[in-house]
């Protein structure tokens, strides 16, 4: 990815490249952006920067949903998704993944916010705790190194599941027994004379499952600083138009804090109370860990040894 920077983000980032290479080296598992490199042309006698990134999104595989999440909340729903005049969400059919037998829709086409992912992901408890002490160590990077207004860029890969059942649809449908997925179970429904629509505990038994397969993430935009400009905005917002503590410009600290709260806590680190939630004693160390599996991904986690 290339991107062309304000002269000041490129001072900036000559600032900060130091602190993050020696970052980056003792953790190898950062999910800080990656910079391929710095550069600067001049043109009609205008100098220009441009910067090389890695992609969040390096993989052949198709990111159906794109979230930018970033622990606030004042504005934080995309705006396709809202009509200001009825004060309600406006979504179109056509850009929800589409829940049918045939192969996955093109999904969310825009970036969608905070205020719009309404579900925490689903990891392997092992791995959403390696993950989010990870983003809890860059993210007192970033705060002690006075940034702010970063944000976690989140892609979902959705994967599409057929459901096997017995032959003849819903009429031959039965409950399923525990981890079962092919219909069968301790007797017939039509034996029992269970309406069709009732076969299966109840109801009728889906053919198809659809859901997250894939994450992709990775912290972008972490060249701003809370700067005078910065420390005004945050001035205007938060005490001459009272929009209180949820707007994205706020101290480095607390962002770090709400970012840890709102992000790590809420969407990625699984309950504390949850028995599952706990972190096997044979989990290999954290140096162990590749976050980025051969698709590009943090669901695909590969452990050496």
């Amino acid at each position: 990815i290339v991107k062309t920077p304000s002269a000041a983000e490129a001072l900036d980032l000559m600032k900060l490249l130091p602190d993050y290479y020696r970052h980056v080296m003792r953790h190898p598992h950062s999910l800080l952006l990656r910079y391929l490199g710095l550069h600067a042309i001049t043109l009609y006698g205008r100098k220009m920067h441009f910067v090389v990134m890695e992609s969040v999104f390096a993989t052949d595989l198709k990111v159906h949903e794109r979230y930018d999440l970033k622990g606030s909340w004042v504005g934080r729903r995309a705006k396709k998704l809202v009509d200001k005049r009825r004060g309600v969400r406006k979504i179109k059919k056509e850009a929800w993944p589409q829940f049918t037998t045939t192969p996955l829709g093109p999904g969310f086409r825009e970036v969608r916010k905070d205020l719009d992912l309404t579900r925490p992901l689903i990891l392997h408890p092992t791995d959403a705790y390696r993950i989010g002490s990870q983003l809890r160590v860059d993210a007192s990077f970033l705060a002690a190194h006075r940034i702010m207004d970063y944000s976690l860029l989140l892609g979902i890969h959705n994967q599409h599941f057929r459901v096997r059942t017995r032959e003849g649809g819903m009429g031959q449908g039965t409950s399923v027994g525990s981890g079962s997925l092919d219909g069968s179970g301790p007797a017939d429904a039509a034996s029992l004379h269970v309406p069709h629509h009732r076969s299966h505990q109840g109801g009728v038994h889906a053919v198809v499952v659809e859901g997250p397969g894939v994450y992709f993430m990775g912290i972008i935009d972490i060249l701003q600083t809370f700067s005078m400009r910065k420390r005004l905005e945050y001035f205007v917002k938060r005490y001459l138009l009272a929009q209180g503590l949820g707007i994205s410009c706020v101290p480095p600290e607390l962002y770090a804090r709400r970012f840890v709260s709102n992000v790590v806590e809420t969407f990625i680190e699984p309950p504390a109370d949850e028995p599952e939630a706990a972190i096997p004693r044979s989990a290999p160390p954290m140096g162990a860990l590749r976050h980025r599996g051969r698709s590009g991904g943090t669901l695909h986690v590969v452990v050496d040894g």
